[in-house]
């Protein structure tokens, strides 16, 4: 087993693929985990924003503003519209409805 790791991190851009690979994964189950409470509730609450837009801020190592624009658009993409009331960020995302500015 040890000889695999060996040949799987035989140099830097090896290291940098597999890192890829595992940030693509923690990613992906964030965002999947977003999908998933849509499907189920139809809509998405501040405490789940917030806590999502977190973990992808600490996983981008990044800024909030950041971490926000990949959820923004992976909404878009999944079709569920955002809803901003105010400046206070009270998003919430709801499955099919209109945005209201």
């Amino acid at each position: 087993m040890c000889g695999q790791c060996d040949e799987c991190f035989k140099d830097d851009v090896s290291k940098q693929i597999y890192d890829k690979y595992l940030e693509y994964n923690a990613r992906k189950a964030i965002l999947d985990g977003v999908k998933e409470i849509m499907e189920i509730s139809g809509e998405l609450s501040q405490e789940v924003y917030s806590d999502s837009v977190g973990k992808l801020t600490e996983l981008f190592k990044k800024t909030e503003k950041d971490a926000e624009e990949v959820l923004h658009a992976f909404c878009k993409v999944e079709k569920f519209f955002a809803c901003f009331r105010g400046r206070k960020r009270e998003s919430i995302y709801q499955k099919s409805a209109v945005a209201v500015v």
